[in-house]
């Protein structure tokens, strides 16, 4: 109990969107848990559901503070920025426009996600930095695929809980930057967090197959 309020304090103070984003998560996982791993995904997608009606309601009981609002103008601010300093923003992309209503967000994001997972290209990198960045995303694009091959059911099974807390967490964080961050330097630096997370999701569901397992399959 002292590391997790340790940490929440850390997280408030340094990275307080990651706190944000794990909460759920944490709700989630204890859960499924306490109650078993029957609808295991379902009781992920309700607790998220429950976070997103919060989030768009949160500035009727907020004294007018809309978090969809400050994350529009994140957005805002940063292709402001790029604008206005040109030469120091050459590692801008374009991301989908949205603005803060559900189904705005709910469009923009899969291409977000997809955005900040895969880029930047090899062939995009205007310095060492972002090459380097790129031939890491290839190398852990390399690690899913391995994964998917060498998937194990069985063990998917019983790592489900913590495989779904992974998925939802990389996929939100990933979302969240694709949404607010259209510069890839930036982006590079903020999913520095989730690459753990990302880079254990092939570990829950791939795993040697035993000849017993072949046969039962």
């Amino acid at each position: 109990m002292i590391g997790m309020f340790a940490a929440g304090f850390f997280f408030i103070h340094i990275k307080a969107y990651m706190l944000i984003l794990i909460t759920p998560c944490l709700l989630a996982f204890t859960w499924v848990s306490v109650s078993g791993q029957k609808f295991s995904f379902m009781k992920y997608f309700f607790v998220y559901l429950m976070c997103m009606i919060l989030i768009f309601n949160a500035k009727y009981f907020l004294n007018g503070f809309d978090p969809v609002d400050v994350l529009v103008m994140k957005r805002v601010n940063f292709e402001a920025f790029a604008d206005a300093f040109p030469n120091e923003m050459n590692s801008y992309i374009s991301l989908p426009d949205f603005d803060s209503s559900w189904g705005s967000i709910l469009t923009a994001s899969p291409v977000a996600a997809f955005d900040v997972l895969t880029r930047p290209y090899v062939w995009e990198a205007s310095s060492i930095f972002i090459l380097l960045a790129a031939i890491e995303n290839i190398l852990l694009l390399l690690v899913l695929v391995a994964g998917l091959k060498f998937v194990n059911w069985q063990l998917m099974v019983k790592n489900k809980n913590l495989l779904l807390f992974c998925m939802f967490f990389v996929f939100s964080t990933l979302i969240l930057i694709g949404l607010t961050t259209p510069i890839m330097g930036a982006m590079v630096r903020y999913k520095v967090p989730v690459l753990p997370f990302l880079c254990l999701i092939p570990v829950l569901i791939s795993g040697k197959r035993t000849k017993q397992n072949s046969i039962n399959d």
